[in-house]
């Protein structure tokens, strides 16, 4: 469905849409074998926020807020949820 038919149902003047994604690369053992081996820890979390938010009178794109965070060892996923949600 466009934006403007949902805002019509809705009776709102923008939607809201986005994906969340947040994955685990690698293990704080594996990074720290990195580490090791080659002198730099990896990314052992990564959390990406992208949303959109559409005018409905138009269905045009007003803005589209897309970043990605990434964490080191001792980090976990709701740590990185709550630095993209500030």
């Amino acid at each position: 469905m466009l934006p403007s038919e949902i805002g019509e149902i809705l009776a709102v003047d923008c939607i809201v849409s986005g994906s969340f994604k947040t994955s685990k690369p690698m293990s704080d053992a594996a990074a720290v074998a990195v580490g090791v081996l080659l002198g730099g820890i990896g990314s052992t979390q990564t959390a990406v926020c992208n949303m959109d938010f559409y005018d409905t009178r138009d269905d045009e794109l007003i803005v589209n807020y897309n970043k990605k965070v990434s964490g080191g060892l001792g980090s976990d996923a709701q740590d990185l949820i709550n630095v993209l949600m500030r």
